[in-house]
C-alpha cells in the first residue's frame, strides 16, 4: 500500500478552480462516452442514451 502524507503547507497551497474548464469538460465527457462501465455508477444511465444517438466515430 502506498501512503501519501500531505503537510499543513501542502493543503494551504492547494487551489479550486472557480468554475469549470470547457475544455476539461469536453475531454472528460468524451472519455465518459467511449469508456462506458468505467465511471462513477451516476452517469451510467444517461450515458447509454447518449452514447447511442452520437455518430460511431467517437
Amino acid at each position: 500500500m502506498l501512503r501519501v502524507h500531505f503537510t499543513d503547507a501542502d493543503l494551504a497551497a492547494v487551489h479550486v478552480a472557480l468554475r469549470p474548464d470547457p475544455l476539461w469538460e469536453t475531454v472528460l465527457g468524451l472519455q465518459q462516452l467511449t469508456h462506458p462501465g468505467q465511471g462513477p455508477v451516476v452517469f451510467a444511465r444517461g450515458g447509454g442514451t447518449l452514447r447511442q444517438s452520437c455518430p460511431s466515430a467517437i
